[in-house]
């Protein structure tokens, strides 16, 4: 498709995910930039440019990526756990604190969920989320987030 259309945003977009899962990530980088700098301006493109800049070990880049975006959709569970998650990572602990603290107080149970998917595999997160009686991972909002999510848990958890 890029061949035909090389400023179909919506292709760059796929073949950035396609190169994603397959680890691929330096060439995955460019395509997932330009369908979000050309279109693709949901919190989707963006946690996947940061994901990606988290495996290129950019991870200021990924944060301030996550931060530009938490700013333009501020309730966003998916986007402020995957923020927490690359603050845990960076020891940067009352920032990431803040984060869950704001929502925590809209809904605990599911930040949580989002959370634990983001540091281990889906099934291990689904287990747990059970055990702790928290919002199922199967009931995440949106679905293509935890299909992302389980992507980058590949990345740590083959």
């Amino acid at each position: 498709m890029l061949a035909y259309d090389p400023l179909n945003s919506g292709a760059h977009l796929g073949y950035a995910l396609l190169l994603y899962q397959l680890k691929r990530n330096r060439e995955a980088l460019p395509h997932a930039e330009f369908a979000l700098q050309r279109g693709y301006s949901r919190p989707f493109a963006f946690v996947l440019v940061a994901f990606l800049k988290e495996q290129l070990l950019d991870l200021p880049g990924a944060i301030q990526t996550l931060e530009n975006c938490a700013a333009a959709y501020p309730r966003s569970f998916f986007v402020r756990a995957s923020l927490v998650e690359m603050l845990r990572l960076t020891g940067q602990e009352t920032a990431m604190r803040a984060h869950q603290e704001s929502m925590y107080a809209l809904d605990r149970s599911q930040m949580e969920s989002w959370e634990l998917s983001l540091r281990s595999s889906w099934k291990t997160a689904g287990e747990e989320a059970t055990r702790r009686n928290l919002t199922p991972m199967r009931s995440l909002e949106p679905r293509l987030a935890g299909t992302l999510v389980s992507m980058r848990a590949y990345h740590y958890h083959p």
